[in-house]
């Protein structure tokens, strides 16, 4: 089991700076993909991913599968 890392205000602004580096901050404040965003980096800072780069490819890759999961088919599109 990882260790649980704690979260310190610098830590806080990393996560603040990726958010907002991945243009959920441009958001309405309070969305649900910002919020979860933000839930998830914390949780990948606990569980060991301490690191702006790594933290940032972690977003990256939740993301794509949260938007691919909320992308219309083209038969509902179209429609």
């Amino acid at each position: 089991m990882p260790n649980q890392q704690f979260l310190t205000p610098p830590d806080m602004a990393m996560i603040e700076r990726i958010l907002t580096e991945a243009g959920l901050r441009h958001l309405v404040k309070g969305s649900t993909m910002e919020s979860d965003a933000a839930r998830f980096l914390t949780h990948q800072f606990q569980e060991g991913v301490t690191d702006e780069p790594g933290l940032r490819l972690m977003l990256e890759k939740y993301l794509m599968k949260r938007t691919s999961w909320r992308r219309p088919s083209r038969r509902t599109a179209e429609r």
